[in-house]
């Protein structure tokens, strides 16, 4: 899904978020311009949407493979070498050795959904687990729909493999649920003659366009994400005619939210809500607009190993777990975005063991703190505090920053200088204004001196490497009600030791009061006025901890 390879559409459908208030933009004529077309506020809903899942499921599921230096399982038929492949490439290589003379289109009738069950095991899933959208690949870049396109003829799920519209299957059962449900949708197709041909733009009049309008005339999608600017600007896409439709004459023009993949020139500049794969891949994204938060709406898209749909290959120790998730969900939220988790369904329908055990816990964690996250936004001015409390002693042998560049600052991890020692390397991190976790490279390991490392994100996910110490910050941020009026939340990484929190951001009184979310009764509570409250913590046993990861302070009567 890297910026280079990626060209998609998410359609969310018109089924309502639980709680959601009705909201219509208004009853402004918008014209094709970008000035008009990016006047356009979202729909109240979004602002209500903090969590959901997306699913990359089509004929690459059959095969569900990726190499290191080919990542992406939904990339199959073109690592393969396409058409005129296999190539002698990694996945060339592999299709060679297992499937032999085997073309890609070959794997269709294997794309069964036999236990599929209608998607009605996934809104289960969802539901059980906190999961507030969820969306599924209607096409992919090899073509082939998951509903009956009249543009795709003999290449969809209707005319082979499945033979059913496993679309209108998922969308109606995600609506048993009150899921609401979305649709992902590729702008192109790697070896569409139409587009590989003399005239380019005839696929776009024919087939992208139509099956756009399809989309939205059957399925009311409430969310339209496209994908795909650096292939072509958005003019070329017929991107601008169509939002003027879409925003007054379509049958979602009050309800529709859309991204900022329309065009080389939009990502990070047009559209409703800007998208952040894996973090990354605009100057919003890159640049540090997520942490502003209140600039533009955003959603973090995120994989749980490297690949998109299903590979195989990828071992249990690519996957990044609710160690990873559920902090990244509190960031994100904090700064008035929200989480979008890929999940890679197998052929048969059903969803890896290891991928539905990830969404479980963060569901499970949701189960205690959704009170926190859901009905909720951003707070204004300081949004999150970093204290000198560490994690009990620095994790020998493991790695927090890894690619990281010797000697500099590089993504989200900051050269902090040399340290003589672990406890060296955490004393810089408390010097540091933005140091949520540090690495300390060891004398031992080539090339890096003892130098220090400290990440500026809630990222904490451990790579075991030798000569590696990493040690993890005491953090709060903060998330303020929707629906009670004076009331916040402080939700904080590590359970310190002597039971006490001081929380500066927040001004208290002496009438707010404090609990733990999972734990019953009030926490004793003193009053600092503007320079926050002392809060004491239950004494609790490891065991009798309300939930794992992060835990939640709610404070009334505070602001």
């Amino acid at each position: 899904m890297a910026n280079f390879i990626s060209v998609v559409i998410l359609v969310v459908a018109t089924v309502p978020i639980k709680t959601q208030s009705a909201s219509v933009p208004g009853d402004q004529q918008y014209n094709s311009s970008w000035a008009s077309l990016d006047s356009r506020p979202n729909p109240a809903w979004w602002s209500e949407f903090k969590f959901g899942v997306s699913l990359h499921w089509g004929v690459y599921s059959v095969p569900s493979f990726s190499a290191s230096d080919q990542p992406f399982a939904e990339w199959y038929w073109h690592n393969m070498g396409g058409p005129t492949g296999p190539d002698n490439g990694s996945t060339g290589r592999f299709h060679q050795r297992v499937y032999h003379n085997a073309t890609y289109a070959d794997f269709a009738p294997s794309f069964r959904a036999e236990l599929y069950n209608q998607g009605l095991d996934w809104a289960s899933l969802f539901d059980e687990t906190n999961v507030q959208a969820a969306i599924l690949t209607s096409k992919h870049h090899d073509g082939f729909e998951l509903w009956p396109s009249d543009q795709s003829y003999n290449w969809n799920s209707v005319a082979i493999g499945p033979r059913a519209d496993l679309v209108g299957q998922f969308m109606s059962a995600m609506q048993t649920k009150n899921i609401t449900a979305g649709l992902y949708h590729s702008v192109f197709e790697w070896f569409n003659p139409l587009y590989r041909g003399p005239n380019p733009s005839s696929y776009v009049t024919d087939k992208l366009i139509p099956d756009l309008h399809d989309i939205v005339n059957t399925y009311k999608p409430a969310m339209l994400l496209m994908d795909g600017e650096w292939e072509q600007p958005s003019d070329f896409w017929q991107t601008r005619p169509f939002l003027e439709w879409l925003f007054n004459d379509s049958p979602i023009k009050d309800t529709v939210v859309i991204d900022d993949r329309w065009g080389n020139e939009c990502r990070g500049h047009h559209g409703g809500v800007y998208i952040c794969e894996n973090g990354g891949f605009s100057d919003f994204c890159n640049g540090g607009g997520t942490s502003k938060g209140t600039t533009h709406a955003w959603a973090y898209w995120a994989t749980q190993a490297r690949s998109w749909g299903f590979s195989r290959t990828e071992s249990s120790t690519e996957y990044k777990g609710a160690s990873f998730f559920v902090p990244l969900l509190v960031q994100t939220v904090v700064n008035n975005g929200a989480l979008i988790l890929n999940l890679g369904p197998a052929a048969d329908g059903t969803i890896p063991a290891q991928q539905e055990e990830i969404v479980r816990a963060v569901g499970s964690w949701l189960d205690v703190n959704k009170e926190a996250i859901f009905n909720t936004t951003y707070k204004n001015g300081t949004r999150q505090e970093l204290l000198d409390s560490y994690s009990d002693t620095c994790e020998k042998n493991m790695n927090n920053v890894y690619g990281a560049v010797a000697g500099k600052d590089y993504n989200n991890m900051n050269f902090l200088g040399v340290a003589d020692s672990c406890d060296t390397c955490q004393a810089m991190c408390s010097k540091a204004s933005s140091c949520f976790s540090y690495t300390w490279h060891n004398a031992t390991v080539q090339g890096y001196l003892n130098m220090c490392y400290g990440r500026n994100d809630t990222q904490w996910s451990l790579v075991p490497e030798a000569g590696h110490y990493s040690g993890k910050r005491m953090s709060v941020q903060y998330t303020v009600s929707t629906v009670e009026e004076k009331t916040l939340y402080a939700l904080f990484n590590l359970w310190p030791s002597n039971r006490t929190i001081h929380l500066t951001v927040p001004y208290t009184t002496p009438n707010s009061k404090a609990t733990l979310l999972g734990v019953e009764g009030e926490l004793k509570i003193q009053s600092t006025g503007k320079q926050g409250a002392v809060v004491t913590l239950p004494d609790l046993s490891v065991d009798e901890l309300p939930c794992d990861y992060m835990y939640a302070i709610k404070l009334t009567d505070s602001l």
